[in-house]
């Protein structure tokens, strides 16, 4: 009786301090006020609605963004402006000021093929994301797209993410 108690309370420490022990750091989010914000665990979630229309480079016509067979787009009038390269996969795509630059970016979430940080090659682990992807070698990344010097260009790509995300609230209801 006294070994299966002993067992139990093992058990009951490895539960507690694996979390402790993992090189990446545990965080949940919660969107709140149109960004993302640390969060208790379990976070709260709400459904948020999503523009589709912004004018990015101030010049009075809107621009819209459209998500398609996994590809998305900057139009202006019937004109693309922007579109995101053929190797990644656009699961989600909404407008957004995530980094509070007072401009309104495209958010997407992509899944890409992996690239581990330049300085991993000199690391003899391999680097803190070298596992950060699938089994056909894709990582999922939030990225901002937005309107700088002059065109539509990558403004932030978030690392691989240990924990890919399969979705994010962008539409009512």
């Amino acid at each position: 009786m006294r070994l299966q108690m002993s067992k139990k309370i093992l058990l009951l420490l490895i539960i507690l301090i694996i979390p402790c022990l993992s090189p990446v750091p545990i965080h949940t989010w919660e969107f709140i006020n149109e960004s993302l914000q640390p969060a208790a665990v379990p976070a709260t979630s709400q459904r948020v609605s999503t523009p589709v229309r912004s004018d990015f480079d101030g010049d009075g016509i809107m621009e819209t963004l459209a998500l398609r067979d996994g590809r998305a787009s900057i139009r202006s009038n019937d004109q693309l402006r922007w579109q995101s390269p053929r190797e990644w996969k656009v699961r989600q795509a909404w407008l957004g000021d995530l980094n509070h630059d007072g401009s309104i970016e495209a958010v997407l979430l992509v899944w890409r093929p992996f690239k581990p940080w330049p300085v991993d090659r000199w690391l003899p682990s391999g680097g803190r994301i070298s596992q950060f992807h699938d089994a056909q070698g894709e990582s999922c990344h939030f990225m901002l797209i937005g309107w700088s010097r002059g065109m539509f260009r990558e403004r932030w790509a978030g690392s691989a993410l240990a924990e890919p995300v399969k979705t994010f609230p962008d539409s009512p209801g």
